[in-house]
């Protein structure tokens, strides 16, 4: 099954250890956008979110580690409007703005230490 992982660019470290763990389960990454830096240029920002929109349309299901930006939050957006099952996470004792989107049917919510969560999303992977 494949796997879209959205979130901060602060969470760079986070979002790769999540992503190597869940391709050790056997889960394959539609697109890795740590591997970039942030983009400022017209035709960067257009053919990096083509290759954005592209790997959320072909994820199987679709991952939001918060804390996010907006970019993370339009990629939540296509998710949604795709049917994606959805699940976000949060760390322990973080304060979330929560929004209307968040309680959306299909969206899951899971807190944990970010060492479990990648045992927690294979089990809810397979409930789903």
């Amino acid at each position: 099954m494949r796997f879209y992982l959205a979130s901060s660019f602060r969470n760079v470290e986070a979002v790769r250890m999540l992503a190597t763990s869940l391709k050790k389960l056997g889960y394959t990454q539609t697109y890795d956008w740590t591997q970039h830096q942030r983009a400022s240029e017209v035709h960067e920002l257009k053919a990096i979110g083509e290759l954005e929109k592209q790997a959320v349309e072909r994820a199987d299901f679709f991952i939001l580690l918060l804390p996010a930006g907006k970019g993370s939050h339009v990629e939540l957006g296509l998710a949604l409007a795709h049917h994606k099952p959805i699940l976000i996470y949060s760390p322990p004792g973080t304060v979330v703005d929560p929004s209307t989107f968040y309680y959306l049917s299909g969206v899951t919510h899971r807190e944990s230490e970010l060492n479990d969560l990648p045992a927690i999303i294979d089990e809810w992977v397979r409930s789903t």
